[in-house]
């Protein structure tokens, strides 16, 4: 028999095993505890049991890794095992790949009125996107609609993302009624919509349209004025956007105080103050409650290759002596400033422990981003053996599919368009089923997913693929991501246990009570049960229970 992997870990109060293979937590007890009796045979641990919220159920004797290996539940986790399980014939790869879209993203314009210095369209990248007067034909995101709505497991959501799109809202009107006309048409269920926006362009009339075709609205801002204004520049004059945006913020809450389908994006940096921005969040987030952050850093976002000759030019960059890598100042992750972030967090952890609500309503910078980690290792899925992980977060094509605005198909918004490598097709000839498997293969072959413990707790995306000099494919990236995913998912282990331990029930509460934030934050459908590994050296059939 296979070993199973295990990580050891502890929380202030107890030690835990965490089983790679099967995702189970357990408990260590001491040899004292009147159940150890039970457990002689069993090897270096003495006992193990459950991680439950109604107290430490006893578990069953027998040699520590059978006994792993060979559980059903924990973790207070009620999972099935994975829905989607290899050598079956319900789908093939190529008909998985052409029957399931998730979610449609168009990338409507690359104008942009804004030029904010972190942006992936900036001047401080040799490769990704550039800006441009291009927008995307209306032929080219009629075709990728209809596409979409027409795949039989549609999410049937169309997201519309730029450059910034609002620049192009009369395209955007037209792509919404012709994809409700449609879907009307058709005797379709109506799609849903959301925009991404910097929020300059936030008239009244923009508004109502957004409203009146329930659009779910991220709005960019990057906190208090000073941290917003450091980088998010209008193009035309230099100056910063903070005082449009915040009042374009403040005119939809007049018109719509009661509509929640908004929330705001929240680019972090190294210069980030994150007490005034968590402090300026405190203000909004009671009529912007999906608060979303996001990072332009090595550990916290995409890291895409800096232009060291520009950046030394211009004078916007630190110079690393040594590699003479630049370092822009939204990059320069000093000790300083690492540990300042650290600071934050750690008041945020321990104002956790002692209020839930208090931690709620008092670090909305730190809390939706903590408590959606909680509840993806508290609904993970649990089975009886181990089972393969797809080697990363999404199945390109079908979880998310981005369309640019020549009509070709990459994994999502976030991945080089530049790189042909990345492309999966075109909405002409559509998703190509062996591009998205040589993709695939290509993060399997450069990761050692079955031997990681944190496999199935992995975040890693297509976007972590980038081209070297040469314009090949180049694995960088992707190795930092596993050399970091370890310590994080030990730090998030920790996390997760302590609050079992505080709050045994809160988060099945959470669940139970806020069904849209379950279906949001764990995506409760086809995709959660994309828990298996699709590789060209496997069979390529697999079965859906649903």
């Amino acid at each position: 028999m296979t070993q199973s992997k295990f990580l050891k870990y502890q929380t202030e109060s107890a030690s835990y095993l965490f089983c790679s293979d099967t995702n189970e937590i357990f408990r260590e007890c001491s040899p004292e505890d009147p159940c150890c009796s039970q457990h002689d045979n069993m090897q270096k641990i003495k006992v193990i049991e459950r991680c439950a919220p109604d107290g430490m159920a006893s578990s069953a004797s027998g040699n520590p890794v059978e006994f792993l290996s060979n559980s059903q539940t924990s973790g207070n986790t009620k999972r099935k095992p994975s829905g989607i399980v290899l050598y079956d014939k319900r789908y093939t790869f190529d008909e998985f790949l052409s029957d399931h879209s998730r979610l449609l993203t168009i990338e409507l314009t690359r104008k942009c009125n804004l030029r904010c210095e972190y942006c992936g369209f900036g001047k401080h990248y040799t490769r990704y996107r550039s800006h441009s007067a291009e927008s995307v034909p209306r032929e080219i995101a009629e075709k990728a609609i209809a596409d979409h709505l027409n795949k039989k497991k549609s999410g049937r959501t169309v997201a519309f993302y730029g450059g910034e799109p609002l620049l192009e809202f009369a395209l955007l009107e037209y792509l919404v009624l012709f994809a409700k006309k449609f879907s009307k048409d058709a005797a379709m269920p109506m799609p849903s919509f959301s925009i991404t926006t910097n929020g300059t362009l936030l008239t009244e009339d923009i508004i109502h349209f957004l409203v009146e075709h329930d659009f779910s609205v991220l709005l960019s801002i990057d906190g208090d004025r000073e941290t917003h204004n450091r980088f998010r520049l209008f193009q035309c004059d230099g100056r910063g956007s903070f005082d449009v945006v915040e009042e374009n913020l403040w005119r939809f809450v007049e018109l719509y105080p009661d509509y929640l389908k908004r929330g705001l994006s929240v680019t972090t940096t190294a210069c980030t103050n994150f007490r005034k921005t968590n402090e300026f969040l405190k203000d909004v987030t009671l009529f912007y409650p999906s608060i979303i952050i996001n990072g332009t850093n090595p550990f916290l976002g995409v890291n895409y290759p800096i232009d060291a000759v520009a950046c030394e030019r211009a004078g916007c960059a630190r110079l690393e002596s040594a590699s003479r890598n630049a370092v822009p100042d939204f990059l320069d992750w000093t000790n300083e400033r690492i540990e300042k972030m650290q600071e934050c967090l750690n008041d945020f952890k321990a104002t956790l422990l002692r209020s839930w609500q208090q931690a709620c309503d008092e670090w909305p910078f730190f809390y939706p981003n903590h408590l959606q980690r909680m509840l993806r290792i508290h609904e993970r899925k649990v089975t009886r053996s181990s089972y393969g992980k797809l080697a990363c977060a999404c199945l390109p094509g079908a979880v998310r599919l981005f369309c640019d605005i020549d009509g070709n198909y990459y994994p999502c918004e976030r991945v080089e368009t530049s790189n042909t490598n990345l492309c999966i097709g075109n909405v002409w000839t559509g998703i190509d089923a062996g591009k998205v498997r040589s993709m695939i293969d290509y993060m399997i072959d450069v990761t050692n997913c079955e031997d990681c413990t944190g496999k199935h707790l992995c975040s890693i995306c297509p976007s972590s693929m980038t081209n070297n000099h040469l314009e090949e494919l180049c694995d960088a990236e992707i190795l930092r991501h596993c050399y970091d995913h370890p310590r994080a998912v030990m730090t998030n282990l920790i996390d997760y246990t302590t609050i079992m331990e505080v709050y045994p029930s809160k988060l099945d509460a959470i669940l139970e009570s806020n069904s849209h934030v379950a279906s949001e934050i764990l995506q409760d459908d086809w995709v959660s049960d994309l828990q298996f590994c699709m590789s060209s050296r496997h069979n390529d059939v697999c079965e859906s229970n649903i």
